[in-house]
């Protein structure tokens, strides 16, 4: 295997987007309406207002946001995303999932995900390195245009994995996602799992600084 010493290179900044939380299931949209998810997952009083988002141009569920949550459900899935992605905003996301595991247990689950996602406005050499194939030149050769480029990973990380997705676009542009995805039919697994963001989060660091990528500090996006 062939060593590679990142550390004498200057770290490469990569802003976080898009964190969220995804839980698989049968759930009943007749339950999680707009009052039902302000009700069942947000905890919020009777009357508290929150704000809802259609989809006007393609089918689509309600986006339901409140507190720097955005909650999207639909008949095989609930989406608790974040507006600013940030390991509090990450754990308070997977709790309002938790809210739903429990408040609906009747309901057939089959997995959960937690997802870290980073963007890069220009990949670093040594990251590029990690991407390029053979493979590359052979499709070249032959007249082929290349738009994306990814390498995938799956970590062994019981009782799940992490998946670890690195990409390339044509524009230059670099996309790291981190899906810590955990197969569970059991209620007390998958609530287990979700109460785990801040070690994943600190995976994700790991990972990132043996790759030399620094996490962009919130407040700073407009610098990426």
């Amino acid at each position: 295997m062939v060593q590679r010493d990142f550390c004498k290179e200057k770290k490469m900044v990569i802003k976080p987007e898009n964190w969220n939380v995804l839980v698989l299931g049968a759930w009943n949209p007749a339950i999680l309406t707009p009052d039902g998810i302000r009700k069942l997952l947000y905890k919020l009083p009777e009357g508290t207002p929150v704000d809802v988002e259609v989809v006007i141009d393609r089918i689509g569920p309600q986006r339901v946001r409140s507190n720097g949550l955005i909650v999207m459900a639909s008949s095989h899935s609930l989406d608790v995303g974040t507006e600013h992605a940030n390991p509090e905003a990450l754990e308070r996301a997977a709790n309002l999932a938790i809210n739903g595991l429990t408040a609906l247990p009747e309901t057939p689950f089959s997995a959960v995900g937690v997802n870290f996602r980073f963007r890069m406005n220009e990949l670093p050499d040594n990251i590029l390195e990690l991407i390029k194939a053979p493979l590359d030149d052979v499709l070249s050769d032959a007249g082929q245009e290349l738009l994306q480029r990814k390498v995938f990973r799956t970590i062994s990380l019981p009782p799940g994995v992490l998946n670890l997705d690195l990409a390339d676009t044509d524009s230059g542009e670099g996309f790291a996602t981190f899906n810590f995805h955990m197969d569970s039919r059991d209620h007390e697994v998958l609530v287990g799992w979700l109460g785990r963001t801040q070690e994943f989060h600190q995976r994700v660091q790991e990972i990132l600084q043996s790759l030399n990528l620094e996490t962009l500090a919130e407040g700073n996006a407009e610098d990426v």
